[in-house]
């Protein structure tokens, strides 16, 4: 007689690994891996409410002390309508962000404080880009576009331009 154990065990497995065939997977939990080089912290959760429409917020702070401390936060809202399928492929959005940031200290350790500033950084744009998402649910999302920009520094002033858009971001959809 022949065992069906191995089968199961092997099938339970790759279903384990892989996941469902065709899960709709609604929530992706990403980080975007360019800002950790800095230190900086900046993750995103995107939900799909409706098919084809994504919803995401970021957050990210980190403190970077390269020859004068800095601190670095921001906070971002974005909207993607996904072209060709829900929740995944080519879509395109808009984003409303704030960046925030203050540094000050010395110059050279021991010396005169002559570098405190504090800046805001307010952007409104739209954007293009593309998810992909793996059967077991790993995610990669690359955008591009260009928004309007409003910069306020206590040591530049205020200025307002148009800025690119970049994201790139992996994680995990659930």
């Amino acid at each position: 007689m022949i065992s069906l154990r191995p089968f199961t065990l092997a099938t339970a497995l790759a279903m384990l690994v892989a996941g469902p065939a065709f899960a709709e997977r609604r929530v992706s939990i990403m980080l975007d891996p360019i800002f950790l080089v800095l230190p900086m912290v900046d993750a995103t959760v995107e939900v799909e409410p409706t098919p084809h429409l994504g919803i995401s917020a970021t957050a990210g702070y980190g403190r970077v002390a390269v020859l004068i401390p800095n601190a670095m936060y921001n906070l971002q809202l974005e909207s993607n309508v996904y072209l060709l399928r829900s929740f995944s492929g080519w879509h395109l959005g808009t984003e409303l962000a704030y960046w925030g940031g203050t540094s000050g200290g010395a110059v050279f350790p021991g010396g005169p404080t002559t570098m405190d500033s504090t800046a805001s950084i307010y952007i409104a744009g739209i954007l293009g880009g593309y998810k992909w998402m793996t059967r077991g649910g790993f995610t990669a999302v690359i955008q591009y576009g260009v928004g309007r920009m409003h910069e306020t520094s206590t040591s530049g002033g205020t200025k307002t331009e148009l800025a690119p858009l970049a994201n790139l971001n992996f994680g995990w959809s659930l």
